[in-house]
Order: structure tokens, then sequence, then C-alpha cells
């Protein structure tokens, strides 16, 4: 499937995962071999997952959210987090410095 997302972005994104799936992964005493194991996986995967190298589909994310014990969830994003997440990132660069839409 063709995107129109920055692939910067998204290979961010996966790292985020990753780096999260490290966490509970430790927390559960596991070893990329061991989790490897129980997910029917490679450890190469795990080492790709945990690295953001790996674009894996939502039944991969599924059976590690299981094995590891966390919840998944979906959010709505509105364009106005969007725009409050530019004016956050842009402060001190000549753009607006103070949130306009909260209420002080």
């Amino acid at each position: 499937m063709k995107s129109n997302i920055d692939p910067d972005y998204l290979k961010e994104i996966r790292q985020e995962f990753g780096s999260q799936f490290v966490e509970y992964r430790t927390r559960k005493n596991l070893s990329q071999r061991a989790l490897a194991e129980r997910m029917g996986m490679s450890q190469r995967s795990i080492v790709k997952m945990e690295k953001g190298d790996w674009s894996f589909g939502i039944d991969a994310f599924m059976v590690m959210a299981s094995y590891l014990d966390f919840t998944i969830s979906i959010q709505s994003r509105s364009p106005l987090e969007d725009l409050l997440k530019s004016i956050r990132t842009s402060r001190g660069k000549g753009f607006i410095t103070q949130n306009p839409f909260k209420s002080n």
C-alpha cells in the first residue's frame, strides 16, 4: 500500500512501538528468543520489531500484546490536536508561543 505519510515519521513511530515492546518484554523477564518461540516467530523478527525495522501487521501486534500483557486502544485524532502539537513544537521559533485554545 502506497502512503503519502513521511517514511521517516513512520520509522519514528515503529521505533517508539519497539521501545515499548522492549520495556514490556523485560518486565516479563523474557528474552527475545523466549518471546519469539512463544509467538512462533524468529528471534530476528523480534529484533526487527524492537528496532523499528519491521512494519508488522496487526496480527503480530495482537499476539505480542497477548504475550506481553498490554492492551491496544485506538483513539481518534483531530486536526486541532495536530495544530496544537505544531504550536507546542514551534515555540520560540517566531510562531505562536502560547496555546490560544487553552483557557487559563
